[in-house]
């Protein structure tokens, strides 16, 4: 499924374009929060309410040991 024929709320789209971009694969919450210039707690609510239908939460944390998150279209289910 790809996020542009669901996602519609501005934030919601703005939070899946900073994920969608051709220079991640995975992102922290902190950078697409940075990205957007929601807050953490929105990109939050926005990453579970689509939790593994049209996003993943990674396995392995980043490197600093924050948690990623990616497009299924892009990093599979």
């Amino acid at each position: 499924m790809n996020w542009k024929e669901v996602v519609k709320d501005p934030d919601e789209v703005k939070v899946f374009m900073a994920l969608d971009g051709p220079s991640y694969t995975w992102r922290t919450v902190g950078g697409i929060a940075r990205h957007t210039g929601l807050n953490e707690g929105r990109v939050l609510e926005i990453l579970a309410k689509y939790d593994m239908q049209l996003t993943r939460l990674s396995e392995i944390p980043s490197a600093s040991g924050n948690a990623l998150v990616g497009l299924l279209e892009k990093v599979g289910a």
